[in-house]
Parts: structure tokens; sequence; C-alpha cells
């Protein structure tokens, strides 16, 4: 099968750029080349591919196909032998190599893959892909290329970018019809809810470094790591409907209640988290705000079982000093200094999002135990 193509030039190599519908694409035999041991030699250069990378890449392409660009970038191919070639109507054709390795773009082609074959989304099948193939390729040389881009390809922040689409989204009446942003509405009312608690909440005031802000002494998280915190809290129903201005002001009386509870606390001799929170983790993204903002939704829940419109620190601190006087027999009293220390602190050991969220809900456990149930299945 031939394809209109343009030579490129690298290093006494040639390499041609093609652009090919995706079913034809997906007609051929395109595999990384796995790594693996044969009679005791060693072969390949890549991983088994994995497919939930593969699934999240096809129900992006489920919802915006022919809609939006739904293949972003290039795949790199090679072709380990002497790709042909041909002049047509003055312009370069070559001819698509049935077996070829695919060095980058591996988890994008499995998405194309499943949402065709397995979703039954046809009209994935007529995408224009860009590809680079390469010619009289060799082993080698594609594990020194796929070495080059996982290692020196930085994954970029995306912050601006989130700020950029949450403010379109706000204003957009268009906006809602797009599947794509749908599913990221809620990054609408973080970015405000993170704006107001870093304008004029007295706990988070100039504590959060925004997008494209130098880190300063005072910061200890930042602008995308607050807003992705909250996203438990804002996609569960009551307060996905509620203003931005009433979610910051009950954040703001959560962590008054915290600090109460933490300026109460009976091991002085330690730092505060509030006074230095560098020396500790609770005002750090992992596990501190991961975890207590799990907290904060137990906890108005909770209030809103009892009748209450709004928390108070009154409230957050009582709380959490009941609960935490059943988590003491536990050795595990997070009303306490201690374990929030930076060093030998037992929940600084709580790392990565699943440490966070397991030490969220260690918190809430002894919250209900101490009667702070929330009235209905969670």
């Amino acid at each position: 099968m031939f394809a209109k193509a343009s030579l490129i030039k690298q290093g006494g190599r040639e390499l041609y750029s093609v652009v090919t519908k995706a079913k034809d694409l997906l007609a051929l035999d395109v595999q990384p080349d796995v790594y693996r041991e044969v009679g005791g030699q060693v072969y390949g250069y890549q991983r088994e591919p994995e497919r939930q990378r593969g699934l999240a890449f096809a129900r992006y392409l489920k919802e915006v196909v022919a809609k939006e660009i739904s293949f972003p970038g290039t795949i790199l191919l090679a072709y380990r032998g002497s790709i042909q070639k041909r002049i047509k109507n003055g312009e370069l054709e070559i001819d698509l190599p049935n077996e070829l390795y695919i060095v980058d773009g591996q988890h994008r082609l499995m998405g194309l893959r499943i949402a065709v074959e397995e979703m039954g989304v046809k009209e994935a099948e007529e995408i224009d892909i860009p590809a680079i193939i390469i010619s009289e390729s060799n082993e080698i040389l594609e594990a020194n290329l796929f070495r080059v881009i996982n290692e020196t390809a930085k994954k970029v922040r995306t912050d601006l970018a989130r700020r950029l689409l949450a403010k379109y989204l706000g204003k957009s009446i268009e906006a809602e019809k797009r599947p794509t942003f749908q599913q990221r509405s809620w990054e609408v009312r973080a970015v405000e809810v993170v704006d107001l608690l870093g304008s004029s909440c007295p706990i988070w005031k100039d504590r959060i470094q925004l997008p494209n802000q130098r880190k300063k002494p005072q910061h200890t998280i930042r602008d995308k790591s607050f807003a992705d915190s909250l996203r438990p809290l804002l996609t569960t129903y009551p307060f996905s409907d509620l203003h931005p201005r009433i979610i910051a002001q009950n954040i703001s009386a959560f962590w008054l209640g915290v600090k109460k509870l933490m300026d109460n606390a009976p091991d002085k001799h330690l730092p505060n988290p509030f006074e230095e929170p560098d020396k500790t983790v609770l005002l750090k993204a992992i596990p501190g705000v991961f975890a207590m903002h799990l907290v904060l939704r137990h906890l108005w829940q909770a209030s809103l079982a009892r009748g209450q419109k709004e928390l108070t620190p009154d409230f957050v601190y009582e709380a959490l000093k009941d609960a935490a006087e059943l988590a003491r027999g536990e050795g595990l009293p997070f009303d306490e200094r201690s374990p929030w220390q930076s060093v030998e602190g037992d929940f600084a050991l709580f790392g990565g999002l699943k440490g966070a969220t397991s030490l969220g809900k260690m918190i809430i456990g002894h919250l209900k135990e101490a009667g702070y149930t929330i009235g209905w299945e969670e």
C-alpha cells in the first residue's frame, strides 16, 4: 500500500513523514519491540503496553472524535529493511511495510485499536494519523531513540492551561456541550476557590504558589495540587452545586479548626505546622492537604446531617479532638504535632496519593467511631 511521503535525511539516514488513515495503519502489523529472553539471548527494549493507558486514550477518542483534534502528536515507527519508494505524478510515495516497530506512541495506537475494535467507534477509522517512519532501522538505533525520547521528555506543568480552560468553560455556554469539558467542570470552581483562599483565607493567604509565580519561602503547596485535592469535595453532591465563595468560606473554617487543634496540642515543644510548615507535612500536598480535604468533606457532610448549614472552626476542633482521643490508643494521635513532623513523624510515611487517601480514611474512621456520621452510605 503506497502513501504520499516527504523525505527527511538525518545523520545519513532516511526517514519519511507520512499521513495515513487510522484504518490503514491498524491493518498493518505494528508492534513495540517488547523485551524478552530467547535461548539465553536478550531481545527488545520496551515493556508490554499498559492496557489502562490505552483505555484512557480510547475513552478520549470516543468523546472527541469528529468534534475536536483527536490524535495529538506524531508516532515514530521503524522498518528494519529498505522502504520502497516511487515518484507518482511528481510526488514521492512509499510502500508502507506490513511489519513495523513502534518506537514512540504505542499507547495512543493501542487506544486507537481499542476504540475501533472494542468500543465500536467507527469514526476513528477515518482519523488522519501523522507518522515518521525510519528506513533501514535496527534494534540498537531504536532502543537509543526510545531512551532519549523518554529520558529527556519532561512532564510539563499544565496549570496555566487549566486556568485558561476553566475560565472558558465558566463563561461559555457552548463549552457545556463539549464532552471533554463536561467531565472536568469541577476545575472551574476549583480555580475560583483556590484564588479566594489564596487572597483572603487566614490560613492559606500567600501560601499557595500560583502558576508562573516563583517559589517563595512561605509557599507550601502549588495551585494545581491544591485544586486537585478539592476534586472529591467538588464532585460530591451537594457541594458540587455550591458557589465557590461558599466552598471557600467552609474550607477556611475547617482549616481554622485544624489550626486550633495544633495550637492546643500537648507537645508544644515541637514545631507548630502553622508556624513552621516547612518542618511538617500538614500543609503540604502529600499527605497533609489531600488527606485533610477528605476529612473536610466528611465533617461537612456530618455537619449537614446535624442540621448545621455550614462548618465552624469550633465544630471541626471538637470533632477532631473527640476522634483523636480514640486514635490515641492506636498510637496515631493526630491532635498532636509529633505525627505531622517531616522528620520521624508517622504521617510523613504516608507517601503518594494512596498514602494520603489512607491517612484521610483513617481519620474519618475515628470520626465515625466518635459519632460524627453522615447518616447515609458514602
